[in-house]
């Protein structure tokens, strides 16, 4: 399990390392301006990504922890399912991604960079079944050395042109291209490691199926992105593209904090599961997921608030200063994603993504009644605040729903202690 969760740790830490290297460069290249329009264009394509995702990694990993589909022939097959239905999804969604831009006035006008960023984030979920098929066959081992590969190629293309070309254009033209080429590889490899054989025919009742079947996670995982995205959209929309562009600087400090939380999710979901289909998972399931959570999230949220500022100036450069200023508020959002992190992954473990999707409904609601009374006027610090407070919230529906299920509210002292001490860590910084 040391071993497992090493080696999942680095495979998510060369995701961060690159990523973050990339958005610095971009940033410094490119200026606040437009980074965050190229921001906002990654956004909305990963919005769009998650109709080519489909929950399947979840889904899938789910399915196998709890012996529903035990025998190898039967996860060969519900693998290959997975791989037809995303053929089918991908280009359906590239359809969707074409209309997006000649419907929007916006994306009329900034078409040239706007569309091969948007068509690089719809590769980016091939990636990631790659990743659950090889945790699946026990190969983290290659896991990682496939996604450090891949991240370093997107970093080596990508801000190379950055550097040279100085054009936002040319840099969503070189994402397109380093993503599928990345792609490419991962299809080659997932084509292998699913059983599948060249001329394999898919059947449209094979799709249905697959889709019917994945319908409620993949809204889970939809609802997730797009409640994560909120922030990025109402943004630009209210406060512009300088606003957005300083916002999504501190937000890589969230966002890099964010994908350890997958690191997490990777390692205690299929083991939580296990748990809550054979216990009910009561006391030694909910104790140690809830506290794990809360002290990763105390802990980074913690070192933003005191180191952010600092290194936003230093990676980004002084343009970024309104930035800087809101590592407080930044390291909050840390915090209190990590709270709602761990009660959401109970949740999904109970094999209850619909309670979660109302979850996420609510809070949308509440974060956007915020934002239509705060924003303009309260600027860019409001609407980092606005986020931590419809966190706040998605974790009290959580915390709500699961003391009907598991009996959370039971817990040790432990538990208790960390979510004490998360909350008053979150209240003295945004206050």
């Amino acid at each position: 399990m040391i071993k497992k969760s090493l080696l999942a740790a680095l495979s998510i830490a060369s995701r961060i390392g690159s990523a973050l290297l990339l958005m610095v460069v971009c940033g410094r290249v490119l200026g606040v301006s437009d980074f965050g329009s190229m921001m906002y264009w990654l956004t909305v394509g990963g919005i769009l990504a998650q109709f080519v995702d489909f929950g399947m990694p979840q889904r899938v990993s789910v399915l196998i922890a709890r012996g529903e589909h035990g025998g190898a022939s039967q996860t060969a097959g519900v693998l290959q399912a997975a791989f037809a239905t995303k053929l089918v999804l991908s280009a359906l969604v590239v359809l969707i991604a074409a209309a997006f831009i000649g419907l929007n006035e916006q994306g009329r006008s900034e078409a040239m960079f706007a569309l091969p960023l948007l068509l690089s984030q719809l590769l980016l979920p091939w990636t990631d079944l790659g990743s659950a098929v090889l945790r699946l066959e026990d190969q983290y081992k290659r896991e990682t050395h496939w996604q450090l590969l891949g991240s370093m190629a997107v970093l080596a293309i990508v801000a190379a042109t950055a550097l040279i070309s100085k054009s936002i254009v040319a840099v969503a033209y070189a994402f397109l291209l380093a993503r599928i080429i990345v792609a490419y590889g991962w299809i080659r490899m997932l084509h292998g490691a699913a059983g599948l054989r060249r001329g394999t025919s898919f059947d449209w009742p094979t799709v249905r199926g697959f889709v019917a079947g994945s319908f409620t996670s993949a809204l889970d995982v939809m609802a997730t992105n797009v409640f994560s995205s909120l922030d990025t959209l109402l943004g630009r929309y209210y406060l512009g593209t300088v606003a957005l562009g300083n916002y999504q600087a501190g937000l890589r400090l969230v966002q890099g904090s964010a994908q350890l939380s997958g690191v997490l999710q990777s390692v205690l979901l299929p083991t939580v599961a296990r748990k809550f289909a054979a216990s009910e998972g009561r006391g030694n399931t909910t104790d140690p997921t809830i506290v794990a959570y809360a002290l990763f999230g105390l802990v980074l949220g913690l070192g933003t608030a005191l180191l952010g500022k600092p290194v936003i100036l230093l990676l980004f450069g002084s343009g970024f200063q309104a930035a800087a200023d809101l590592a407080g508020p930044f390291g909050a959002l840390i915090a209190v994603r990590f709270l709602a992190g761990g009660f959401g992954l109970l949740l999904m473990a109970q094999g209850r993504p619909g309670l979660r999707l109302w979850s996420y409904a609510l809070a949308a609601l509440g974060l956007a009644a915020s934002v239509w009374l705060t924003l303009p006027q309260a600027g860019l610090p409001g609407l980092v605040r606005a986020m931590v407070l419809a966190y706040g919230l998605l974790t009290a529906l959580y915390a709500l729903k699961l003391a009907f299920t598991s009996k959370w509210y039971r817990a040790g002292k432990w538990v208790w202690l960390t979510i004490f001490l998360n909350m008053a860590f979150i209240w003295s910084v945004i206050r």
